[in-house]
This record gives structure tokens, C-alpha cells and sequence, in this order.
């Protein structure tokens, strides 16, 4: 033996008993020892060597993957060997994340046995590069802990061509037409099933057309779309996700994000009404409306268009005929919660007919009540 017997008995019992005040703080029980642990280990500088002290040796602790399509489960295996002349407990196995889980491992190696511990990578949603720790948790008494590390790279085989379709400011009454496309990397073509928009229904997003698409790998498929944005699209800011619905990766869409923003002679800033609140009190936010060529105008009616926005609103004079002031006050309801909206704004103007209006998305944050 290493140790004393006396010796070893004691330190033992001492991890054993740091182990267990450790397993109910993360709400394990010595029949639960396997569950992944959600708080990461910490990595070490450099990875351990196999050769690092303890009654435990490691042939690999180090594994690496390779390169993997995103929804691959990744099998992971490490030896382990005892070499000490009595049995070393596992007392706990965490995980750096959800991702990781372990297989119906041994608690226990014997002396003079080898062990393997297997565990399993989900890669689904982790496209990049990645790398994990798990710690082992022993009651070797010459050294309690143990950690193994895993890394590799997970790739999509679908690509977005522009990666996101920036549209800039667009001239309100004209609307825009954009196409982009989804490319699949591989040979075989997939389904797709749906095309939707999340965001502001009122741009439209529809397949137009597939094609052989070459790539530096081999032959794919592009799958082009077209986004319409309407020529009486109001005057502000937009963002919309458009949700690609197909036959792969487990029936996992693909997302696609559209930015723009509609203005014209007049805007308004800044660019949302945003407003935390305390339930039952009051909190008030001002907006501007301008004239981007310096013209008068006058604000013909304030009023909420979407969202159960609590708000009242005042129109403010200010020293120039080309700005108005609108001034947003908000009773925060009972339930604390975020409410989402818009605020359209009419316009008029001496001699001119149909004004094009405004709207502003809105946000108000309702906070809790002191004691709630």
C-alpha cells in the first residue's frame, strides 16, 4: 500500500464526507450521481496530463471529435485504469452541460482494473467550435478529483446568401423587392416545407425557385426567396424573422433575419417609445416628431394601434413649427410584465391631403411593486 492504512481509512472518510455535503447542494442523491451537472467545471490552464498524480490513470483525457454535422450525437469513452491496491468510488460524475450525458457507468474500479467511462454529445443548436470539461469526482484518498475534456467542431450544412438581408432606409411609398437565398451543402436536396414571417406580417416572404449550386466542397442545392416589403408600409424601424421550415437536422428551421427602415420627410426620434414602470404608478416618456426638410406641420391624433399599452398622450409645441413633442405617460397595471406594441401618429399639413402617418414600436417594462 501507498498509505497507511490508518491514513487512508481517514482520508477517505473525508472525501466521502465532503462528497456528500457537495451532492444535496446540487440536489443529487448517491442514486443520482450520474445526472449532468448545469453549472460548467472550470478548465485548467493546460490539459492534465495522463500521467498526473493519484490512484487513477487516465490513458486519454483528452478527446477530440473532428468535425461533425450540427445534430450529430457524438459517442465520447475514456479509459481508466486503478493502480492502486484497493478500490477507488466514483462518488460523482458532472458534466459541463446539458449537452453531455453520461451512460450507465461503473461506480467503482477495483485495484489492478480498467474502467471505461462513456458519455454522449449532443450537438444539435451548437454549430462552432466547442469544448467541455467533465469531473470525476473520487474517494481516491490520494487525489479526489479528476477532470476529462472533449473538443471538436460542429458545422450546419445550410448557409445564407447575404447572411442577413440589410435594406437600409427605404422612401416611404416606394417598397422594395429583395431576394436571398439558402444554401444546402450537401448532394441530396431537402424539402422545404414552409416559408412564414415572425416580426411584422406585413412583409412577404416566398420561394421563388431552386437550383444546383456549386461550392468549394462539392454540388448543393440553392433555394431562392423573395421578400417584399409593401409600397404603403408605414414610416419606422423593422426587423422580421423569416422562419424556413424543412426535412432536416430533426425538423429544426432555419432563420433568417430582415432589417430595414421606411422614412420619408417625417420621422421621429428616437426610435421607440421605451418605459419601465412601477405597478400603480405613473412614468411618463417623451418622443419627437420632425420635419427632415424643416416644413410646419401639426400632429392630428396620438393613439395605441397594438398591444395593451395603458398610455396617455399630450402633444407639446415646441420652439420650431417643424418639431412636435409628444409626451407618453403610463399607469403601471397590477401584473408586472413587458407589453409590446405600436403607436401610430396622423399627420396634417396646410394644403396637403393624406399625410402619411407614423408608427413607433412601443415598450413598457412594468415592474414589480415594492413587496410584491
Amino acid at each position: 500500500m501507498r498509505t497507511g492504512g490508518f491514513l487512508r481509512m481517514a482520508l477517505a472518510a473525508g472525501a466521502l464526507l465532503l462528497a456528500g455535503a457537495w451532492a444535496p447542494a446540487q440536489n443529487r442523491s448517491l442514486e443520482g450521481l450520474f445526472d449532468p451537472d448545469p453549472t460548467p467545471a472550470p478548465l485548467w490552464e493546460g490539459e492534465e496530463p495522463a500521467t498526473s498524480p493519484g490512484s487513477l490513470r487516465i490513458e486519454n483525457n483528452s478527446v477530440n471529435f473532428g468535425r461533425v454535422e450540427d445534430g450529430t450525437r457524438v459517442p465520447l469513452a475514456y479509459e481508466i485504469e486503478n493502480r492502486a491496491d484497493f478500490p477507488v468510488r466514483i462518488v460523482n460524475i458532472a458534466t459541463g452541460c446539458g449537452c453531455t450525458s453520461p451512460a450507465d457507468n461503473p461506480r467503482e474500479i477495483g485495484p489492478g482494473e480498467t474502467a471505461t467511462l462513456r458519455f454522449e454529445f449532443a450537438t444539435a443548436g451548437r454549430v462552432g467550435s466547442n469544448r467541455q470539461t467533465i469531473t470525476v469526482l473520487t474517494d481516491d484518498p490520494e487525489r479526489s478529483t479528476y477532470r476529462l475534456f472533449y473538443s471538436g467542431e460542429v458545422y450546419t450544412p445550410f448557409r445564407f446568401d447575404p447572411p442577413a438581408l440589410q435594406l437600409g432606409t427605404l422612401t416611404h411609398g416606394e417598397g422594395a423587392v429583395k431576394e436571398f437565398s439558402l444554401l444546402f451543402l450537401q448532394d441530396e436536396p431537402v424539402e422545404i416545407k414552409n416559408v412564414a414571417t415572425h416580426g411584422d406580417q406585413r412583409i412577404r416572404v416566398e420561394q421563388i425557385g431552386q437550383e444546383p449550386y456549386e461550392h468549394e466542397h462539392g454540388t448543393g442545392t440553392r433555394y431562392r426567396f423573395r421578400a417584399t416589403v409593401p409600397e404603403d408600409f408605414p414610416m419606422q424601424q423593422f426587423t422580421t424573422v423569416v422562419r424556413i421550415e424543412h426535412d432536416r437536422l430533426d425538423g429544426r428551421p432555419q432563420n433568417y433575419m430582415i432589417r430595414g427602415e421606411v422614412a420619408g420627410e417625417l420621422a421621429f426620434r428616437p426610435n421607440r417609445f421605451f418605459l419601465v414602470v412601477t405597478e400603480g404608478e405613473t412614468a411618463t416618456r417623451s418622443l419627437e416628431v420632425y420635419s427632415r426638410a424643416e416644413r410646419p406641420f401639426t400632429v392630428k391624433s396620438v393613439e395605441v394601434v397594438q398591444g395593451d399599452i395603458p398610455a396617455e398622450f399630450v402633444v407639446r409645441e415646441t420652439e420650431s413649427l417643424s418639431v412636435k413633442e409628444i409626451v407618453a405617460t403610463v399607469t403601471g397595471p397590477e401584473q408586472a410584465r413587458t407589453i409590446q406594441g405600436r403607436v401610430r401618429i396622423e399627420l396634417e399639413r396646410e394644403g396637403e391631403v393624406d399625410l402619411p402617418a407614423l408608427e413607433v414600436p412601443a415598450v413598457v417594462v412594468v415592474r414589480p411593486a415594492a413587496g410584491n
